[in-house]
């Protein structure tokens, strides 16, 4: 199958889906994931290495003793604290999402020179839960079945968490960061499989509650293109990392000659 070539043959992709799934009228749209690889698994960082898994409760310990130099929120829960370390690049059991399709493309193309065709994975948050959660709905991070997928603050040396399949939750949208990128999440328990191979396996049943889940190739050789096109559409790093960091980087972005000499000169 040919990947996506551009912006608005992206665009009428996730229409299509919007359409085929009946969500204009839901009160939970689909969510999106962008990653530059195409053979990518939909995998936690924490569990892509063997026995990464191990130190999950010493990450989050040093993470909220030393976040609190750089920012004045105070974490009041394990999940808190794990959205924020999520976003900032620590290891966590969690997998990214947002509430918009065209971050999820920013994502799956800004690693244009990586010479490999990108994907935007398109979630229904509702279809996973019905199964993993026994649940129609999503809930915030607060809910009470949802702190199984937590190792808690005892001294137990069991550390791995109680539940078991992904789980889609909302987040409180604390970092600037996790605002911007109007972030949502899943979150894996002990179980270690991939997202998408769990609904494959779910779904090849005589189930009737089919997981939805859409996997969408973007061309590598169009990734440069469609990038500038979501600059031109205001999708930019600044708006993305709205930080000194994500400023520095659209500039570069912005006078590089990748940006510039691929510039059309108008028609005369």
């Amino acid at each position: 199958m040919d990947g996506i070539k551009s912006l608005s043959e992206y665009l009428k992709r996730i229409e299509r889906i919007n359409n085929d799934w009946s969500v204009y009228f839901s009160t939970t749209k689909p969510w999106y994931r962008g990653q530059s690889d195409f053979d990518w698994n939909l995998t936690p960082k924490i569990y892509r290495f063997n026995g990464n898994s191990r130190f999950e409760r010493e990450r989050t310990r040093d993470f909220i003793l030393n976040a609190s130099n750089f920012h004045h929120y105070v974490y009041e829960s394990e999940f808190e604290s794990m959205f924020s370390m999520q976003h900032y690049g620590v290891s966590t059991r969690l997998l990214d999402w947002s509430e918009s399709s065209l971050i999820a493309l920013y994502f799956a193309v800004l690693d244009y020179n990586l010479g490999k065709d990108g994907v935007v994975w398109v979630l229904n948050p509702w279809t996973l839960n019905l199964i993993t959660f026994d649940s129609w709905t999503v809930p915030t991070y607060k809910h009470v079945k949802l702190q199984k997928y937590l190792l808690g603050d005892s001294n137990d040396i069991n550390r791995v968490p109680a539940g078991k399949s992904p789980v889609a939750l909302r987040p409180n949208r604390a970092t600037p960061r996790i605002m911007a990128q109007k972030g949502m999440f899943t979150i894996h328990g002990k179980e270690q499989t991939p997202l998408n191979e769990f609904v494959d396996k779910h779904n090849i049943t005589e189930t009737p509650d089919e997981i939805k889940l859409v996997k969408l190739k973007i061309s590598s050789s169009s990734k440069l293109k469609i990038l500038r096109e979501l600059y031109v559409a205001g999708i930019t790093h600044s708006v993305l990392f709205p930080e000194l960091a994500g400023i520095a980087h659209e500039i570069n972005f912005k006078y590089s000659s990748d940006y510039i000499d691929n510039i059309k000169s108008p028609r005369k």
